[in-house]
């Protein structure tokens, strides 16, 4: 898959639909955010759907960082557990 839009931030990505009669529903996404055009650089993204809203869960960006409930790593694993500062491995 290609995406030739040089536009800063932008998407190309594979989404999973179980409902045939809703092709924009879907199930999950795995989608790739090119953050760089000049050099290439992108994140990769996995999305999925809950009984609340349809959201990135777990990212991977171009430097190596892998977040699960950030869109925004800082570490080699950097995981959000919300407001309760739970974390288990």
């Amino acid at each position: 898959m290609s995406n030739f839009d040089t536009t800063a931030n932008n998407w190309a990505k594979f989404s999973f639909a179980g409902n045939s009669s809703i092709p924009t529903q879907a199930a999950a996404s795995i989608a790739a955010q090119f953050t760089d055009h000049s050099n290439n650089y992108g994140d990769l993204a996995f999305w999925t759907r809950g009984s609340a809203n349809f959201g990135e869960r777990m990212r991977i960006t171009s430097a190596g960082n892998v977040g699960i409930g950030t869109d925004s790593p800082s570490q080699k694993l950097h995981v959000n557990a919300g407001t309760t500062n739970t974390v288990a491995l």
